[in-house]
């Protein structure tokens, strides 16, 4: 008799040795399986939120505002700025009657502005006439007006007038 219960309890140690052994590995699976879902699930909200185009800033400046007044009350207007990553631009044209915003704004502004090689340094006569080439500004204008902010916080005014 003492043989059998002694097996038995041998019997009943090891099943419960060998259970609690299961339960912690199935824990620690757990948790490393949420861990790791976690994991992805944090990595794939930064892919989501993260557009490239939206935060990187390749120009020198971080605002950009031109306003160019033609005859008949007509205006051309393109503003462009860059703050806390993301982009925001829009271009008014009553001229051909358009509006453009959000990408294809930032797009469009986005080639004509790499285009234009201007810092904080370049004269005022320099920047007017690249606007006006960049922008393909026609001859009959009255006014043009930039203002930009470059990227290391100097912010300047550009003014000509036909």
């Amino acid at each position: 008799m003492k043989k059998l219960l002694s097996i038995l309890t041998i019997c009943f140690l090891t099943f419960l040795v060998a259970g609690c052994g299961d339960d912690n590995k199935s824990t620690n699976d757990n948790t490393a399986n949420e861990q790791e879902q976690s994991d992805n699930t944090s990595n794939s909200d930064q892919d989501t939120n993260a557009d490239p185009a939206q935060t990187n800033n390749d120009l020198p400046f971080n605002e950009f505002s031109l306003e160019v007044k033609y005859p008949n009350n007509q205006e051309y207007e393109a503003d462009y700025e860059y703050e806390h990553n993301t982009i925001d631009a829009s271009i008014e044209d009553d001229v051909n009657n358009t509006r453009v915003t959000g990408n294809e704004a930032e797009k469009q502004l986005g080639d004509i502005l790499k285009s234009l090689d201007i810092d904080a340094q370049t004269s005022e006569k320099d920047v007017i006439s690249k606007v006006i080439s960049a922008f393909d500004v026609a001859d009959n204008y009255q006014a043009i007006e930039v203002d930009i902010t470059f990227t290391d916080g100097t912010e300047k005014e550009y003014h000509a007038k036909k």
